[in-house]
């Protein structure tokens, strides 16, 4: 009887390795695939993920995942712009509210 055949080493970079082997706890590439999404999209999936379905990631592995994924399912320049638009909007409410307030403040009380 032969020995048996050593394992093929595997030809995929380690990013992809990672990525699918880390992912692959819960699903397959067909899950993330489709999905287009800029680096900070993929930041916050990849956050979901570890803090509402228990994924664990060893120390490191997160910016080499989301760096994988955000290279090979990067959305278009264009979703980046206004992804970014839309946060920047958002950071910017607070200061106009309390812009607001504090003219709103200053017609009530005008002496």
């Amino acid at each position: 009887m032969a020995p048996p055949a050593p394992a093929a080493p595997d030809s995929r970079p380690y990013p992809q390795r990672l990525t699918e082997e880390r992912c692959g706890r819960c699903h397959g590439v067909e899950r993330y695939a489709p999905t287009l999404r800029t680096r900070l999209g993929w930041e916050w999936t990849v956050t979901r993920m570890q803090l509402v379905n228990g994924a664990v990631l060893a120390s490191g592995e997160r910016p080499v995942i989301v760096g994988y994924l955000s290279e090979t399912y990067g959305a278009p320049l264009a979703q980046a712009v206004a992804e970014w638009a839309a946060l920047a909007l958002l950071a910017a409410l607070p200061a106009a509210w309390w812009l607001v307030r504090q003219r709103r403040r200053s017609f009530l009380y005008k002496a």
